[in-house]
């Protein structure tokens, strides 16, 4: 709360069924987000499930929140400050990739 009270955090998804693909673009306007594939550690259960069911990339990330259970949206110059209070708060954090113009749509770089 106090980084949300400070301005720091310009947006927030909690990101439940639908997963990153049907959630993120929520909150993103007149922007896309690039996300990095491997840029955060997916839980083993969801690599089970995933290999087990033979179930693609977009639909796991659509059925699944793949580890991911918000996404914290900040401006670039804030990403340090918010990232490490954060973790002194006993969060696990990874930049998972940027905002770039666009329709509001999430894609993979």
């Amino acid at each position: 709360m106090p980084l949300l009270d400070e301005g720091r955090i310009a947006g927030l998804a909690h990101i439940t069924g639908g997963g990153l693909l049907d959630n993120l673009p929520r909150i993103l306007g007149s922007t896309d987000a690039v996300l990095q594939p491997g840029s955060w550690e997916v839980p083993g259960l969801f690599r089970l499930l995933v290999d087990g069911a033979g179930i693609d990339s977009d639909e796991a990330h659509r059925a699944f929140n793949m580890g991911i259970g918000m996404v914290v949206i900040v401006d670039p110059g804030e990403e340090a400050e918010v990232h490490a209070r954060l973790e002194a708060a006993g969060e696990r954090v990874w930049p998972i990739g940027e905002l770039v113009a666009g329709e509001g749509r999430v894609r993979w770089a």
